[in-house]
């Protein structure tokens, strides 16, 4: 990987000058994000001072993804370079080490506590991971948008009071709809949440004391689940009379598709906004937007 880097360095940005001074005074400050999240949360705090770029293609899956000659010219162009911090992004730290002019790194999971996942859930195994999916809780969010605002404030601080008053109504935006969350489950009756596919909710599910089943040990897991947790899947389901089973986007919902054929239960979409789509990156959807319609998504399900 690193000779690959150090290639692309020497041949792609020996082609490429970075902007000249004005044009970056015109365009204000740059930010690339890795992912959406990360991106919007961004976007809302910097505003018309800046501008962000999504750095995962949309539809494309974080997990497997691995930057371009593009890219790294790119993140070496840039102001500030935001990225979540796990294993599956482990290659950020080879990029930047080798870079003449290395830009703001911002690690958003520097500012929220990890936990790992718990697999009991699935197969009883009790086996840990880290859980990268730090997003999915909205309480975790705002501690991300507070931390990368002052890092943008930082870098800018003639205008910090602009970045704070947009990071204040972004976190407005993102405690109301955790109210609304916080209500739904008070009122489910102890409801489980079946997601017959990887679970990337491990934090959103700690948020609001959420039992839950899912298919995968994890949300990186590549081979399929075995037939007997599937079987105890559709156990769960006829025993605790469940009505929906949940996919995640950009999946091919076999495991859910089948799982539906067996019980009759209905199937839906839960979105854990790590990316978009391109139509969607196009219309300026927004994460409170995906997760406002996973509340609406699961209080539908659950029947409130």
């Amino acid at each position: 990987m690193k000779k690959i880097i150090a290639l692309f360095l020497c041949v792609f940005l020996a082609c490429f000058t970075l902007s000249s001074c004005n044009e970056k005074e015109a365009e204000g400050h740059s930010i690339v994000a890795l992912n959406f999240p990360a991106y919007d949360f961004a976007k809302n705090i910097i505003g018309e001072k800046g501008t962000v770029s999504l750095l995962l293609p949309p539809g494309g899956e974080s997990h497997t993804f691995e930057p371009t000659a593009k890219d790294i010219i790119k993140i070496s162009e840039c102001d500030i370079f935001i990225y979540t911090g796990g294993e599956s992004d482990s290659w950020v730290e080879d990029i930047i080490s080798s870079l003449d002019k290395k830009p703001r790194t911002i690690k958003m999971m520097d500012f929220v506590e990890i936990c790992q996942e718990d697999h009991s859930a699935v197969s009883h195994s009790h086996t840990h991971e880290i859980d990268e999916h730090i997003w999915t809780s909205l309480r975790f969010s705002e501690d991300i948008v507070s931390g990368i605002s002052r890092e943008i404030c930082d870098l800018d601080r003639e205008n910090s009071i602009f970045y704070k008053a947009n990071a204040k109504r972004y976190i407005n935006e993102l405690r109301k709809l955790d109210k609304d969350f916080t209500e739904l489950f008070q009122n489910s009756n102890g409801q489980s949440l079946v997601v017959a596919d990887r679970f990337p909710f491990s934090y959103f599910s700690k948020d609001y004391g959420l039992n839950y089943h899912s298919a995968y040990h994890s949300c990186t897991e590549d081979s399929e689940p075995t037939p007997k947790i599937i079987a105890r899947l559709i156990d769960t389901i006829k025993t605790e009379n469940i009505k929906t089973v949940f996919h995640l986007e950009f999946s091919n919902k076999t495991v859910a598709t089948a799982v539906c054929e067996d019980t009759g239960v209905t199937m839906k979409e839960l979105h854990s906004c790590h990316n978009i789509t391109k139509d969607e990156l196009s219309s300026g959807v927004t994460y409170v937007d995906l997760m406002r319609k996973n509340y609406e998504t699961i209080k539908e399900a659950f029947s409130l």
